[in-house]
């Protein structure tokens, strides 16, 4: 394992003397689709952007599985390269296992060593500068991890929790954490652990790999709560957030400007200004996550949903469901479980 770490592969070492000799020096875009063998998307300030279907190709090309198959955690050795500038869809958590990694986040610079657990959030934009000698894993996680399957996660009161949380449902999150586990051998181990198994590929990987990170994650909010190193959250966006999510199926503005003790239209203007979006657009955004969660893991009815997530005529909520995927609930339910039982196949 820590052979395979430490090897510079063919593709890596190319693009090292690609950067190095190209003149002008080659473009972030020319960068990702080299070491991914597709170009990424770009966000609206034309940053590369890193989505799933890019974090899959990692998966693919490092580990040699099918296209089609789903993840929801994937793990990769973070190259030691000058990476350009980029933001992805996903969470990315690098761990530094030996050496140290110079990269700038969101504009700040940061040196990371080992036993440092970074935890950037989707919107993050980050670049690594430099990384000369050493080892490091990137774990790369779906948003819906969390939602769907590690919800626990979301529901304490440490700042792990707050973090997740606030960075699922604000769209203007730029807080990222770091831990600091020194030479931690269990932390150390857990990772190496997740990292086997990732070449152990079958249709129990992603289960398996997904409750390690479970474990992972709490054991860090358990042991190194006070070596964590985050942007000062704001406590009324985790009290927003909670409440939204503990009362999604019937919640008003008036009722949530009520429980904070603000007028109406100064509540509706402060969400606004914290996650980027009207009160309307954000409980969208945690209802449907539950309709997913919903239509993937319960044989409830499309009517019981509806009228569990608060819609009255479950046509609204069919509508509504349908301009977002492009399909309905009763569709989506029956791709996913043909995809989950192909894979089970295979």
């Amino acid at each position: 394992m820590y052979e395979y770490l430490c090897t510079k592969f063919s593709r890596e070492k190319y693009l090292d003397i690609y950067l190095r000799h190209s003149t002008p020096p080659g473009n972030a875009e020319d960068f990702f689709t080299l070491l991914i063998k597709q170009p990424p998307d770009t966000d609206s300030h034309n940053i590369p952007l890193l989505t799933w279907k890019h974090a899959l190709a990692i998966l693919q090309g490092t580990y040699k599985t099918t296209s089609g198959t789903d993840y929801n955690v994937i793990l990769a050795r973070q190259p030691r390269l000058e990476i350009p500038e980029h933001t992805h869809t996903f969470f990315e958590v690098l761990y530094i296992l030996s050496g140290a990694s110079t990269q700038s986040v969101n504009g700040n610079p940061e040196t990371f060593v080992e036993g440092d657990f970074c935890i950037l959030p989707p919107s993050a934009r980050h670049m690594q500068t430099s990384f000369p000698e050493g080892m490091a894993v990137k774990i790369m996680i779906r948003p819906s991890a969390f939602t769907d399957i590690c919800t626990g996660l979301l529901k304490g009161q440490d700042v792990l929790s707050r973090f997740l949380l606030d960075s699922i449902y604000n769209e203007n999150c730029e807080q990222y954490l770091v831990f600091h586990t020194g030479q931690d051998q269990g932390i150390r181990e857990q990772v190496l652990d997740m990292f086997q198994e990732m070449f152990s590929i079958d249709v129990y990987t992603d289960r398996i790999v997904t409750g390690m990170l479970m474990t992972l994650l709490t054991k860090l909010s358990r042991n190194w709560q006070a070596d964590v190193e985050s942007v000062p959250l704001r406590n009324v966006d985790h009290e927003i957030l909670t409440y939204l999510e503990e009362n999604y199926s019937t919640i008003t503005l008036e009722e949530l400007a009520g429980h904070l003790h603000y007028t109406v239209p100064y509540c509706s203007r402060y969400v606004k200004k914290l996650f980027g979006c009207t009160f309307s657009q954000l409980l969208n955004r945690i209802r449907f996550q539950k309709a997913d969660l919903f239509l993937k893991n319960s044989s409830l009815t499309v009517n019981q949903i509806s009228k569990m997530l608060g819609y009255e005529n479950p046509e609204n909520f069919m509508r509504a469901f349908k301009k977002i995927h492009k399909m309905t609930p009763s569709q989506y339910r029956e791709l996913y479980h043909g995809k989950a039982e192909k894979e089970r196949l295979c």
